[in-house]
């Protein structure tokens, strides 16, 4: 985990100055959909007649400048020039010229410029007649969306530990997380592309990997309603090991997501915006954690998490089960409360649990946070790497201003209820503070401080490669 800016520094990530959320800051990239300035049914209607009278004036001449028999003096129309004769003019049988007249065989009029009465342009022009008249499905109610202030969203996501451990549950994970991607900067998932990297189906283990990926990925998007749209597959990926034998690559089924944005104005990033905003945590929380440990278990797990690899070097457990049902709840929270401008900031849970998260949000802005998670890990059944570090849990970190928080934890109450499914654990900090989580006895767990966090997150990948 890094910050990915050594890698979108070399290439060019700005899409004609319509990128509004620059990559690092946000989710998932947000690209303005410019409006046609002055856009006006007249005005294409006069457009689109003068490229079709262009188009007949064109071939009228082509019609006048054809060769009428052997020896043509046309200059730049020569036969020795012409692909289909030789230097001396002569055609071949399908091609004489006596079954070229123009009069009989060129579709778009005769040689004196008359044209048939199915190419006049009162009656084909396909976007309105002479006069201006438009068909209905052109009607100026019609290109609303070309005039609208509205964006796209869009996101690659894939853990391919996950789906090694898992094929089928770690792909649902894929796409949900793309899907919150998404909803952390206030756009509807839309559709889905995907980019299938396996090793060779050839072998038992392979087939199965792929077999239940596709499997994964088809029931996640019915869940979420978005649909593949395209794709593409690379199999066969293998590398050789140590003792010469052919070891597949992780399965890898990156998803390409897009979402819509109805009012570009209506977005928000992942870092906090402002000191003394409250955090709050959407999805499994600890209260949801205290009163039902044993369904947690499954939803919230270090099997298969970032912690587990890095801090243990294992490779073991089982990724965290998708509860869709709570995931649409907490998405649909999210994309509202920024829809309605309460939340400042978002930003999803995912490699290396609620800690990273935290992180993650207080590195863009370099401010800090005071967290407290508020129970006790000696009362539960609990670890606390689990606890920091465990993933999963449909969970997003929101930021939202004191002013709106009676109106944000009103719609809390009114969709979430009191199940467990939000809480408020703190409060955005100045850059000194740095980042503290604290427990229900006061204990500090982690205390760090920004400048530490920026410099391990925005420097690591330049590290590691040593450049």
């Amino acid at each position: 985990m890094a910050s990915k800016r050594w890698v979108y520094r070399q290439y060019d990530h700005q899409v004609q100055n319509n990128t509004l959320i620059l990559p690092g800051n946000a989710d998932a990239a947000v690209i303005r959909l410019r409006p046609l300035q002055g856009l006006n049914v007249e005005r294409l209607n006069v457009e689109r007649l003068n490229v079709e009278r262009l188009n007949v004036e064109r071939l009228n001449v082509v019609r006048e400048a054809w060769p009428k028999g052997q020896g043509s003096t046309e200059t730049n129309l020569q036969p020795a020039n012409l692909p289909y004769g030789n230097a001396k003019g002569e055609q071949p049988a399908n091609l004489q010229p006596a079954n070229l007249q123009p009069s009989t065989n060129l579709p778009y009029g005769n040689a004196k410029g008359e044209q048939p009465a199915n190419l006049q342009p009162s009656t084909n022009l396909p976007y309105g007649n002479a006069k201006g008249e438009q068909p209905a499905n052109l009607q100026p109610a019609n290109l609303r969306s070309v005039t609208s202030n509205a964006g796209v969203a869009a996101t690659v996501d894939c853990n391919s530990r996950y789906v090694y451990l898992d094929p089928y549950e770690g792909a649902k994970a894929v796409v949900a997380e793309a899907a919150r991607n998404l909803s952390c900067v206030g756009a509807e998932p839309l559709a889905v592309t995907d980019n299938l990297n396996f090793g060779s189906p050839e072998k038992p283990v392979g087939y199965w990997q792929l077999a239940s990926a596709c499997a994964g990925i088809a029931e996640a998007c019915r869940e979420m309603g978005t649909p593949v749209t395209g794709g593409n597959v690379s199999l066969y990926n293998e590398t050789i090991d140590s003792d010469g034998n052919p070891e597949s690559i992780y399965p890898t089924p990156v998803v390409g997501m897009v979402g819509l944005i109805a009012e570009i104005t209506k977005t928000c990033g992942q870092g906090w915006q402002a000191e003394g905003d409250l955090i709050y945590l959407l999805g499994l929380g600890t209260k949801y954690w205290e009163n039902s440990q044993s369904q947690i278990k499954s939803q919230i797990t270090l099997g298969a998490s970032e912690y587990l690899a890095t801090i243990h070097g294992m490779v073991a457990g089982k990724p965290p089960v998708v509860d869709f049902d709570l995931e649409r709840r907490i998405q649909t929270v999210t994309r509202e409360g920024i829809g309605q401008g309460w939340i400042n900031s978002a930003h999803d849970c995912a490699e290396g649990g609620l800690v990273v998260a935290l992180a993650e949000s207080c590195i863009p802005g370099k401010l800090g946070a005071d967290i407290t998670l508020g129970y006790r890990s000696e009362s539960l059944d609990l670890r606390w790497d689990e606890v920091l570090f465990g993933e999963g849990g449909s969970r997003i970190l929101v930021s939202v201003s004191p002013q709106h928080q009676t109106s944000w934890e009103s719609y809390l109450q009114q969709k979430l209820g009191d199940e467990g499914y939000w809480q408020q654990l703190g409060v955005v900090q100045g850059e000194n503070a740095g980042l503290r989580v604290l427990v229900g006895n006061g204990q500090c767990v982690i205390e760090v401080t920004v400048q530490e966090m920026y410099d391990c997150w925005e420097n690591g990948i330049e590290r590691r490669l040593r450049v």
